[in-house]
């Protein structure tokens, strides 16, 4: 019989397995497995100069939101204490039909990414309020793309450093990467009504409309549904399945946020790999 899920602990790592992938709220043997994550998650003990390093290696072709599977969905009460020095992530192919995910203890000299071809910046002096709320990072952030010039082709990767603000922009991950990365996109002109009135809420809502539609910063490809009505609200739809590897990392100085978005290369991972495109 095939067992659904395992989780393993060891001195600087826990790793997991199942044989489906771990999704927003969890039920059944998945929330089993879930909580068995966080409980284990909570036994590991950060020291100096040590960040955390995670991966999802998945059997499918399809993409799904690299922070959602390895963070969001998990919950952060369960590794927040493990990324005061900096957090990467990646996704990699499975060897197996399985899904599995690490979570790994890594010296911040072995922590960065090979480098892509650049396809923008993003440079923020102080980090917007509401943080959770992913327009409010969308608003921040827009007039802040310095695009490069290239377009994406596939796959991308983001880049954070951050003065002192580190811990904050990880408890953030979830807003801040879809305001990110829907600052790379355009919007399709859709829902006119609904998403202007919302965008009232982070300044002023023509200005924001027009920004929003402006393709001159969309690297990721071209206009597309990037908000729908949701409920009494709008939803953000960014390309952020397409992220195939992202880090947060601390700088000795320099803004609290400095984003580059790269296009994927294959990541080096000691003896293994992972890769950042297919």
């Amino acid at each position: 019989m095939t067992v659904a899920y395992e989780v393993r602990f060891e001195t600087d790592a826990v790793h997991g397995s199942s044989t489906r992938r771990l999704p927003f709220e969890p039920k059944g043997w998945l929330r089993s497995y879930r909580d068995c994550l966080r409980s284990t998650l909570s036994q590991l003990r950060l020291y100096e100069d040590v960040g955390l390093r995670a991966v999802y290696s998945t059997p499918t072709h399809e993409l799904a939101d690299l922070e959602n599977v390895l963070f969001y969905n998990l919950g952060s009460s369960s590794y927040r204490h493990l990324t005061h020095h900096g957090v990467e992530a990646f996704r990699t192919s499975s060897s197996d039909e399985r899904h599995h995910v690490s979570y790994q203890l890594t010296s911040r000299s072995e922590m960065g990414m090979q480098q892509g071809e650049p396809l923008a910046e993003v440079t923020l002096d102080a980090l917007p309020t509401p943080r959770d709320k992913a327009g409010a990072w969308w608003a921040a952030i827009r007039d802040r793309v310095q695009p490069t010039g290239a377009q994406a082709t596939a796959e991308f990767t983001v880049e954070i450093v951050s003065h002192g603000q580190v811990t904050a922009l990880v408890s953030a991950m979830k807003p801040m990467f879809d305001g990110l990365i829907s600052a790379l996109h355009s919007h399709d002109g859709s829902h006119r009504e609904q998403i202007s009135r919302e965008l009232g809420r982070f300044g002023d809502a023509e200005q924001l409309w027009a920004r929003l539609n402006d393709g001159s910063f969309a690297v990721l490809g071209p206009p597309r549904p990037l908000i729908r009505p949701h409920r009494e609200g709008i939803a953000w739809n960014p390309a952020d399945e397409l992220c195939s590897a992202f880090s947060i990392l601390p700088a000795a100085s320099g803004p609290v946020l400095k984003a580059t978005v790269r296009s994927a290369v294959a990541h080096s991972l000691g003896s293994g790999s992972v890769a950042g495109s297919r």
